[in-house]
């Protein structure tokens, strides 16, 4: 069974922009994440999305930016929620979306930015899930070991910075060391080592 055509919008169970919610309700910390036009901007105490998602920044910078999303979230009316049919995998719709430069776009309705209605015109071709899921698998994979990369860069960055201001420390307490005392017993020593080569 080979590629499908569909309507993005055939593709979706769920597809509609999220809910405005106000500033101050908006933390550095907080229970949800929330999740605007250009990317997450804070924490809340509420959600009003559940499960895996899509969400596609509507307005802003980033607009028409997409990522695949799990769990409990709070979405701003400046983003697009999309839940997909259960014969269709998340993942590789969020890839495949990502890919085709969605901000182009825009301006395409009486709406500014990105439509629902717009979006759900766009045909795309699909494999069947099984293919979708192998792709969507194997991007989770160098996804999580890109990941693991970073953190693997940013630790070694972090010991050698460690190193160096411990260099540093060690470097500055030798300098700055009163060794006179020392000095002095050495050139005696030495001076001593001399006289027993001369004699």
């Amino acid at each position: 069974m080979g590629m499908k055509k569909y309507k993005l919008g055939d593709l979706l169970s769920e597809f509609h922009a999220g809910k405005a919610i106000q500033t101050e309700n908006i933390k550095n910390k907080g229970a949800y994440p929330v999740y605007g036009g250009n990317g997450q901007r804070g924490y809340t105490d509420s959600y009003n999305q559940d499960g895996e998602y899509l969400i596609i920044g509507r307005q802003g910078a980033y607009c028409g930016n997409v990522r695949y999303n799990i769990g409990k979230a709070y979405l701003t009316e400046h983003a697009i929620v999309g839940q997909t049919r259960e014969d269709h995998n998340p993942i590789y719709i969020a890839l495949k979306l990502s890919l085709m430069k969605l901000s182009q776009l825009q301006g395409q309705s009486a709406q500014p930015g990105l439509s629902v209605n717009t979006l759900s015109c766009i045909s795309m071709e699909m494999p069947p899930k099984e293919i979708q899921d192998k792709i969507a698998d194997i991007m989770l994979k160098l996804d999580r070991k890109i990941e693991l990369n970073k953190q693997i860069n940013d630790n070694l960055r972090a010991s050698r910075a460690q190193s160096q201001t411990q260099f540093e420390l060690c470097r500055s307490a030798a300098v700055n060391a009163d060794i006179s005392p020392n000095l002095l017993t050495l050139d005696r020593s030495l001076r001593g080592a001399r006289v027993r080569l001369a004699a």
